[in-house]
């Protein structure tokens, strides 16, 4: 009956959409030159050379450096496991819903315990760094700001993943091992991976800023759909509110975001509610943070 009704819900939103598009054709129009202008003005050169440097970081194994380093750390402090920390390292260097991929793999393989990847939802959300950058740089003047509100993105997930530490507890000391390829092997591979990964975000960025156009054309509504149509909004937006609804967007992320998590992870049966728990606990407290400067 659930099924049902999903499915009936979706259908009608489907047939509404279509009316609207046929209705006024000009939005639709419009919305799409948006979408690719974005894509390709702000996207492109800030997340396509990412993508290639944490490609080249993985395979030369620089996160399990890094892991091996902090993981004492981390187990004592956040009570994670050696892989339990591996996978939020890697989360900061590879971004989401890259890591998503990670989480199911290593999910599969029993490499970790389905407890503590539901304790890591809190904290697997993590955005690209320079795409951040970029977008706030053209928000913002003062590069103050720019810096703090960057990283205040970061450390709320660690305050969080500090807050929710008891709620699994790990003492697994399983090592990762990656064999590294040539460089001449990796470099094509990791192109291609940016190519599909940037074609796919063209793809959500037009549909949410279609779906934003024609029913609410809001700076906090296009933020909760999609983060980059929601920054990109803020840099005309002259309200004093500016900062707290940049907080917003960048720390929720975006349903599209969550759309792709959950359809890489949709049979595992991971409570997901605790990925919208993490957001809200993130955005909290990074607006804690920001209110210091």
């Amino acid at each position: 009956m659930k099924y049902i009704l999903k499915k009936s819900i979706i259908l009608v939103l489907t047939f509404v959409f279509l009316i609207l598009l046929f209705k006024d054709p000009s939005i639709s129009k419009e919305s799409i030159a948006k979408s690719f202008s974005l894509w390709t003005n702000n996207l492109v050169p800030s997340l396509f050379p990412m993508i290639i440097i944490n490609e080249i970081l993985i395979n030369y194994n620089f996160p399990s450096i890094i892991c091996s380093i902090f993981y004492k750390p981390f187990n004592k402090i956040f009570k994670l496991s050696y892989n339990g920390t591996y996978l939020f390292i890697m989360s900061i260097f590879i971004g989401t819903p890259a890591n998503a991929i990670l989480l199911k793999n290593m999910l599969d393989k029993k490499m970790v315990q389905i407890q503590e990847i539901n304790k890591l939802l809190y904290v697997c959300y993590f955005s690209n760094p320079l795409f951040l950058y970029n977008m706030l740089s053209l928000i913002f003047s003062n590069k103050k700001t720019v810096l703090f509100l960057l990283f205040s993105h970061y450390l709320a997930n660690f305050i969080t993943l500090f807050l929710i530490r008891n709620k699994y507890q790990s003492n697994t000391d399983n090592r990762i091992k990656i064999e590294s390829i040539s460089l001449s092997k990796l470099l094509p591979s990791a192109i291609k991976k940016a190519f599909n990964s940037l074609i796919v975000v063209l793809g959500v960025i037009s549909f949410y800023l279609l779906i934003s156009d024609y029913f609410l054309n809001t700076t906090i509504f296009k933020g909760l759909l999609e983060i980059t149509t929601g920054l990109n909004s803020l840099i005309i937006n002259q309200s004093s509110s500016k900062k707290i609804l940049a907080i917003i967007i960048i720390n929720f992320g975006g349903l599209s975001i969550f759309t792709q998590i959950k359809s890489i992870l949709e049979d595992t049966n991971l409570n997901f509610i605790n990925y919208f728990k993490g957001r809200i606990l993130q955005i909290i407290i990074s607006l804690f943070l920001c209110s210091t400067i």
